[in-house]
């Protein structure tokens, strides 16, 4: 509820009128799947506290294309809003790479591990309330590599394969 006070001035008279406006909540149905997706930015990055329901369908994927972003954030939103996000859908961060020996020399190994997956879901406002019927997750990290490379290499001496499979993920590493 907001209190609005209009007063009108002519002359010496004035006279004031007191309003109180409710402002219904707000619903956005999320129908498409998307990267990287910022609530408060599809929400026109409002300034005011705001009342909002989020709504993805169940067919939808919101994923990311990198390990580094989120596939979905909230945003900033306004102290004292009210974030509601229903999700019927998936949401899921980008999987980690996989090990591989690029980069390696007779001393180190820089790549042999595989890397972190990232992050599903960043909140980062007050207010948020997830009723989730589908799936959040981030990605799955990379495996390690491992291989016989010989020639005295110390960093797979003692392993057989090749580069590490990728981590699972709306987008796999």
């Amino acid at each position: 509820n907001y209190a609005v006070q209009v007063v009108a001035t002519i002359g010496g008279l004035s006279t004031s009128v007191d309003y109180i406006i409710t402002v219904a909540p707000s619903v956005i149905n999320i129908t498409t799947s998307s990267n990287n997706l910022n609530l408060y930015t599809l929400a026109g990055s409002p300034s005011c506290p705001v009342t909002i329901t989020f709504n993805i369908s169940a067919a939808v994927t919101i994923g990311s294309l990198t390990t580094s972003s989120p596939a979905l954030t909230t945003g900033t939103f306004a102290s004292g809003s009210t974030i509601t996000i229903n999700n019927s859908g998936r949401i899921a961060g980008k999987g980690g790479d996989g090990g591989d020996d690029a980069g390696h020399n007779l001393v180190t190994c820089p790549n042999k591990d595989g890397k972190p997956g990232g992050n599903g879901l960043d909140i980062a406002c007050g207010g948020v309330t997830i009723n989730n019927s589908g799936t959040i997750g981030g990605g799955g990290g990379g495996g390690g590599a491992g291989a016989d490379l010989g020639g005295g290499n110390p960093c797979f001496s003692f392993y057989a394969g090749t580069g590490g499979g990728g981590g699972a993920g709306s987008t796999p590493g």
